[in-house]
């Protein structure tokens, strides 16, 4: 093709294009995807603190012995069914979207009731450089 003629179809494709009618393409939103927000408040120690997050799996049948943390837990149950003891509360008893907190220095222990594995996703905000579980002797029943 000569370079006249690659011109001409250039101008051609152009002119087309031109009048074509123009539609605006809007792009969907995207959907939200579920989710959930705690929000609990926190007293604040006279120490430095440390926020810890992480998961932690319990086997069916499995149980966390009793202990304390030098500050707070907060816990949401992704998965599973636990339950969940502290001295001088009720037995709370959580599925999958059940969440509690554990004030400092609160006895506590846990325990997988079901069938399959649970899994927590846990925050600890605990004082900065201390041991972040201490075992605990079991409450008189």
């Amino acid at each position: 093709m000569s370079g006249r003629t690659m011109a001409g179809v250039a101008m051609l494709a152009a002119a087309l294009l031109a009048s074509c009618k123009q539609s605006e393409v809007k792009t969907p939103e995207p959907t939200p995807k579920p989710g959930m927000e705690l929000a609990f408040d926190v007293p604040q120690g006279d120490a430095a603190q440390v926020v810890h997050v992480v998961t932690r799996d319990i086997p069916a049948g499995g149980e966390i012995p009793w202990h304390t943390h030098p500050g707070v837990e907060i816990a949401y149950v992704e998965s599973g069914n636990v339950e969940l003891e502290m001295v001088g509360k009720d037995v709370l008893k959580l599925g999958p979207g059940g969440h509690f907190m554990v004030p400092r220095g609160t006895v506590h222990s846990g325990r997988n009731t079901g069938q399959a594995a649970a899994r927590l996703v846990l925050t600890y905000v605990v004082d900065k450089d201390a041991t972040l579980r201490m075992p605990a002797e079991a409450p008189e029943q």
